[in-house]
This record gives structure tokens, sequence and C-alpha cells, in this order.
């Protein structure tokens, strides 16, 4: 299970890493509740996005911009909490 560089980037010396990585293994079932959580989130963003209501608004395309931008922060936290690549 390959954990993401960024994750122990802040740490200087390898047992500190292996340490850290222990602990985020440890917790491993806390990440994919919180994976959960942005993923129905994304999910919204996305229903959002095609509804009749986003584009009701002479802004709609700063609107959807928001969305792709918001989706994409999302992509990135879910990318980093998964243990399992």
């Amino acid at each position: 299970m390959a954990i993401s560089k960024r994750m122990t980037s802040h740490l200087a010396s390898p047992s500190e890493k292996k340490e850290w990585e222990a602990r985020l293994r440890e917790n491993k079932d806390l990440f994919g509740r919180v994976t959960e959580l942005l993923m129905q989130d994304m999910e919204k963003s996305r229903q959002f996005q095609l509804s009749r209501e986003s584009f009701d608004s002479p802004s709609w395309g700063e609107k959807v911009a928001y969305e792709f931008g918001y989706q994409k922060a999302m992509e990135e936290i879910i990318n980093l909490l998964n243990l399992e690549r």
C-alpha cells in the first residue's frame, strides 16, 4: 500500500516517515469515511451543475467554474487520503 509522498514530505528522517505511515494505515477507516463524505459532496456539486437552477442566473458561467474548482479540490484531497494505490 503506497502512501503519497506529500503525506510525509514534512518529515526529515526515514524513521519518522515510517512511524507516520504506520499511523496513517492504522486510521485507514477514518480516511475511508472522509472520502465517502467528499464523494457525496462532489456528486451534489455535479447535480447542481446540471440543474436548471444553476442556469437561471446571469453569472451561471462563474457558478459552473466555481463548481469545477470545488470538484478538483475534492479529487485532490481524495487522492491524498487513498492509501491503496
